[in-house]
């Protein structure tokens, strides 16, 4: 089975089975949104894990089990499996932009797939990413994980790089000749963010598919607040926090209690870590706009 379907011979109950739809980045740009406002249309099925990882075999992040990724074939293709007359099935790995390997692997498999990237200011994702990684244990400050990761960026050792995602220029490239400009969607995050039913309705436009009816704008926020609103007395239950220790991890019980605490407001990036980055990124935003003839007034 395995052998016939890398030979790109699907067999029976998989043959409508593989996505063709895939949001492949950049992380903390958005593409958990889209894939929620996505998955309210009738005509797409998104897969119930958002990212599997599953052409992914370099750009995978050592964070949680959510990372694990799945290799196996029929696995992947069980997360389709209740997908019925839908038109697109989609599936949204945020790290399938910058890893190296992600986009031929997609096209070998699927080369009529629809591609979707959002890029957002590449300062702003980065300093997201480290934030990202605080709440999993990062211990040192953003300017000193800043000139870190740099090195590590120097020694081309991107796998474990969080800044490596804000380079957009070649990333969009690979995708574009792969593909196909035509089939290859580019959102700005910051226009997503501040006008979210336009970019969708251009997304649908893009699938050919029609707008939705009924668009919940406030899906993906809104469960969030209301969630910890509800959960947060359940912190001060003796009873309750005495199970959890009996039967949690302590790393489990502590992601538990950092999804139901009202997060606290970030700081703001210091100046001087701005410049450093800006330094860093300032030719590939260049090469970006000039790709997509359009000005991102990124730093302006």
């Amino acid at each position: 089975m395995i052998k016939e379907l890398e030979n790109g011979k699907f067999l029976g109950e998989f043959m409508n089975k593989w996505p063709n739809l895939f949001i492949v980045g950049a992380p903390k740009a958005g593409t958990h949104s889209l894939y929620e406002y996505l998955n309210q249309h009738p005509k797409i099925f998104m897969s119930p894990r958002k990212e599997p990882y599953f052409f992914c075999p370099i750009m995978v992040p050592n964070e949680d089990e959510k990372s694990n990724p799945i290799r196996n074939e029929k696995e992947y293709l069980n997360l389709f499996k209740e997908s019925k007359n839908e038109i697109f099935l989609g599936e949204a790995t945020a790290s399938y932009l910058g890893d190296p390997k992600s986009a031929e692997l997609i096209y070998k498999k699927i080369p009529n797939a629809k591609i979707i990237i959002i890029v957002r200011n590449p300062i702003d994702r980065a300093f997201s990413s480290y934030w990202g990684l605080v709440k999993h244990g990062l211990k040192i400050s953003f300017s000193d994980s800043i000139r870190n990761d740099f090195e590590k960026l120097k020694k081309e050792e991107i796998s474990d790089s969080y800044l490596f995602a804000g380079f957009y220029f070649e990333q969009i490239k690979k995708y574009q000749n792969i593909f196909g400009k035509e089939n290859v969607k580019i959102i700005i995050s910051e226009e997503f963010r501040n006008n979210v039913e336009q970019v969708v309705n251009e997304v649908l436009i893009f699938l050919g598919l029609s707008k939705l009816d009924n668009f919940d704008k406030e899906i993906h926020g809104s469960y969030k607040i209301r969630k910890r609103q509800y959960l947060q007395p359940l912190l001060a239950n003796k009873i309750i926090t005495t199970i959890a220790k009996k039967i949690l991890s302590k790393n489990s019980r502590g992601k538990i209690i950092d999804s139901i605490r009202p997060t606290r407001k970030r700081p703001e990036i210091k100046i001087e870590d701005r410049e450093f980055l800006k330094k860093i990124y300032i030719d590939d935003v260049e090469k970006t706009e000039k790709l997509l003839n359009k000005d991102l007034n990124w730093f302006k």
